[in-house]
């Protein structure tokens, strides 16, 4: 795919970015009055902990839909990821139910029994992801799009009619958010039956050849997993840190900062990670290398980003408190120390499949670990020092910055490497 391909592809699916993130913007204002920044505290840990588990439950097989070379196995690899979400779900939500009073006094937040909402939430997070790998790969991108929008829409109509009918408080926050995501698979299932294949699970000879499968791409679990939930922890432990070290409010405050600042980041890499994916991974295997996609993706984010880093740091506190509410200044003073960051997690997370595309997942565990440590670290060092939760996000910020820089000119230095994919055959193709 050609650097022209990149950008039309991402334009489909970013149609749906921009309509959902629309969506979330116009709901901000409604959803601030509605819950108070306590509720969103507690809501936050709920969010990040969905976030962490739909990204890690399946195992990351998902990312193998798109490493595949043929039709037939990446549909196996979507069975794959499917069926280990499945089990893994269940497991956890035991295990929530069985502590959730532990997490409840861990973090102040009365969460209850909605904590084993959390691993059910994150289960439809993950089959949607994996579904949305395989429309991808075969190049369906409106059913992507459909599917971003159908998420944002309803979760924040199932929220509206909870909190003025039943179900106000927390409750319907978390409600609307699972059934949300719900819903969402339903667009993108449509890929799966154009193709009219079977799971790979249906018969005996299937389930041994799954088996093997997963052998073929054991480093996807081994490496690729733990970096990512590595990476996704981070924020779900941001968020329990500042409930525990300040308050609940605070954590929502927090919350609604980063959702609002990363809306950047979410609307560009939503819309180009998995065809800058797709196209490195064509040309990666036609030329060795898959530097131009790599470029053709980088210099423009860095633009975008430093224009809206500028934007909030002018007019952050402001624009917060006029938007959402006077009672939200606080997390509009926050964007404004959090924005540097925005730019380079931007970049990176659209080009995040470089370091698969090098065959680097076992170095990506240390890295995103370090990343993860720094991030961490530098808001527990910002604590000690000042006792101000802006000063702490400030020293995990700036501390993280030059790190982030450091993994981008490592994914340039995968990319002029040159590398043919070695992928191993399997019977049953």
């Amino acid at each position: 795919m050609k650097p022209r391909g990149i950008f039309r592809g991402g334009a489909i699916v970013g149609i749906g970015v921009v309509v959902s993130q629309a969506i979330n913007i116009l709901s901000y204002p409604i959803l601030s009055r509605l819950f108070t920044p306590e509720d969103f505290g507690a809501f936050s840990l709920f969010f990040f902990g969905m976030q962490v588990l739909g990204a890690s439950l399946a195992g990351r097989y998902e990312q193998a839909i798109m490493l595949c070379r043929t039709p037939t196995r990446a549909h196996h690899a979507l069975s794959l990821a499917q069926v280990t979400a499945l089990l893994a779900t269940g497991l956890l939500v035991a295990l929530f139910g069985l502590f959730a009073a532990q997490l409840d006094a861990l973090t102040d937040a009365n969460l209850g029994a909605y904590w084993m909402a959390v691993p059910i939430a994150g289960f439809f997070v993950s089959v949607q992801t994996s579904l949305t790998f395989l429309a991808v790969r075969y190049g369906q991108y409106g059913l992507v799009s459909t599917a971003r929008i159908v998420k944002s829409a309803a979760a924040f109509l199932i929220q509206i009619v909870l909190v003025y009918s039943i179900w106000g408080g927390v409750g319907a926050l978390i409600a609307g958010e699972t059934l949300g995501a719900a819903l969402s698979i339903l667009p993108v299932l449509r890929a799966e039956r154009t193709r009219g294949q079977r799971s790979i699970f249906h018969t005996r000879r299937g389930r041994r050849h799954a088996l093997r499968l997963a052998a073929v791409y054991v480093d996807q679990p081994l490496w690729n997993l733990p970096h990512v939930f590595i990476s996704q922890l981070a924020r779900w432990v941001m968020a329990m840190m500042i409930a525990a070290l300040y308050t609940t409010a605070d954590a929502g405050a927090y919350f609604m900062m980063f959702r609002v600042v990363m809306m950047p980041s979410t609307l560009v890499s939503g819309s180009l990670s998995q065809v800058f994916f797709r196209a490195a991974a064509e040309e990666q295997r036609a030329t060795g290398r898959f530097t131009s996609a790599l470029k053709s993706v980088v210099l423009p984010l860095l633009g975008l980003g430093l224009l809206a880093t500028l934007v909030l740091m002018l007019l952050g506190p402001w624009l917060f408190a006029a938007v959402l509410g006077e009672q939200w200044r606080s997390a509009g003073e926050m964007a404004v120390i959090f924005a540097p960051y925005m730019v380079l997690q931007m970049v990176l997370a659209t080009v995040a499949p470089s370091y698969l595309l090098g065959g680097r997942q076992r170095s990506m565990l240390g890295v995103a670990s370090l990343q993860t440590a720094v991030f961490l670290v530098g808001f527990w060092l910002g604590h000690v020092i000042m006792h101000d939760i802006r000063w702490a996000i400030g020293a995990s910020v700036w501390l993280s910055v030059p790190y982030m820089a450091g993994m981008l000119l490592w994914y340039w230095r995968m990319a002029r490497t040159r590398m043919v994919p070695n992928e191993r055959t399997l019977n049953n193709e």
